[in-house]
């Protein structure tokens, strides 16, 4: 064998190694990651660290509340709406978005092109489905109908829904 034969066959068995180390290092790093699961139905965009069931059941069932807030208002949606990003996240990652340490389950806010919630996941389910619930109505009351309600109404019926 040549001097540089062998020093091509060094070579690639030195970046060989190098590559099976550093994919070795990825593979590990994204499994202590946090896992998250996305789930899309309708106008809603659920993330959940919960797992791919807690994504479904919080999508169909802000689409079953979405209907039931038009029918007990006879009001009519607008024909266009923003969309609902939802992220049930754990405690810390929850506290972080919110920035503060409250005890609060949920935070909604309403910007022009979206609808945004957040959810600790590390509640309860009835708090976390509270807080989606509660979320929602806020969020549907002040951007999806033409209507504008005062505030008052959006905080009481957002509390009504809410349980």
């Amino acid at each position: 064998m040549t001097k540089n034969a062998s020093g091509i066959i060094w070579m690639s068995k030195v970046l060989g190694g190098a590559l099976v180390l550093t994919l070795t290092c990825l593979v590990s790093g994204a499994f202590a990651a946090d896992h998250y699961w996305v789930y899309s139905y309708k106008d809603f965009d659920v993330t959940s660290s919960n797992g791919a069931d807690n994504a479904e059941l919080i999508a169909h069932n802000l689409d079953r509340l979405d209907k039931t807030i038009t029918a007990v208002l006879g009001a009519r949606a607008a024909t266009w709406r923003p969309p609902t990003y939802v992220y049930s996240v754990p405690r810390a990652a929850f506290r972080e978005l919110i920035g503060s340490d409250t005890d609060a389950a949920s935070l909604f806010a309403v910007q022009p092109f979206r609808n945004i919630i957040f959810i600790d996941a590390d509640s309860p389910l009835s708090e976390r489905m509270f807080g989606a619930y509660h979320g929602l109505t806020g969020a549907l009351l002040v951007s999806a109908y033409s209507m504008r309600y005062p505030r008052w109404f959006v905080v009481g019926l957002s509390e009504v829904f809410g349980a």
